[in-house]
């Protein structure tokens, strides 16, 4: 869930969605890329609808069945609630802590990857996982398809987030298999 929202700004980084309502006083089950089942803390969010952004403060958040179901103050009812389902979640950028060594996937979108050569394998357009690992999708110049590359220590040289690339080791079955331009 990586879409900015232009009258946010690039400061706000989307991290959810409503999903299907829980309980009847308007708590939803969060949406996210990740199936988190904690709640990260953050304070000050904006609720996205077709009709704007909206400023809200979590109320409730807990765990059920193993998801995690919010509460907002801007949702008072399960009416609301099921009215909002698919509305994207904003949080800005500071409230979100990261280790040195981590980058956010909105940073990692629109790196330009290349391999140890210097041969360029296209853009990233979003991370993705799968529960074992998280993969790079890549849009490929001359292929119709993205294609999936794992985005993990072993094949990763290094991320440069200013010089907006992404230096890839070259792994032939890999590469040559998945990324081949047809």
């Amino acid at each position: 869930m990586t879409q900015p929202n232009k009258t946010l700004g690039a400061d706000w980084i989307c991290f959810g969605a409503v999903g299907k309502t829980h309980g009847l006083k308007g708590a939803f089950l969060l949406k996210t890329d990740d199936n988190r089942s904690d709640w990260p803390g953050y304070a000050d969010l904006r609720l996205v609808t077709p009709s704007g952004p909206t400023a809200c403060k979590v109320l409730k958040n807990y765990v059920s069945s193993g998801f995690l179901a919010v509460q907002l103050d801007a949702l008072k009812t399960v009416e609301e609630a099921q009215a909002a389902r698919g509305a994207l979640l904003y949080v800005h950028r500071k409230e979100i802590s990261v280790n040195a060594d981590e980058n956010l996937v909105t940073d990692i979108v629109g790196l330009n990857v290349q391999d140890e050569s210097g041969k360029s394998w296209g853009k990233v357009v979003t991370v993705v996982s799968f529960g074992a690992q998280q993969n790079l999708e890549l849009e490929v110049p001359g292929r119709k398809e993205t294609v999936l590359f794992p985005y993990l220590e072993d094949f990763i040289v290094s991320e440069s987030i200013p010089n907006k690339l992404l230096v890839i080791r070259y792994v032939a079955e890999f590469l040559e298999d998945e990324m081949a331009i047809k």
